[in-house]
């Protein structure tokens, strides 16, 4: 989460793909993301990373879109 006056200086995506990075490191092959439908923000890092939405939804938190 970054904070409201730090929000759209590219601090999000560049925390997540520090994470993305170390987890390839650490062997892992996948990830997924479940993103509030209204939360441009979210979905525009999750597009940087390569990852797109897989048109399912995950009931138990709000109806997230599971992004991969």
């Amino acid at each position: 989460m970054v904070g409201r006056p730090w929000q759209g200086l590219g601090y999000a995506t560049e925390a997540s793909k520090a994470m993305c990075d170390w987890m390839a490191i650490q062997g892992m092959a996948r990830l997924s993301a479940h993103i509030h439908p209204d939360h441009t923000p979210s979905k525009a890092v999750a597009g940087k990373l390569g990852l797109h939405p897989t048109g399912k939804l995950d009931h138990d938190h709000e109806g997230e879109m599971i992004w991969k």
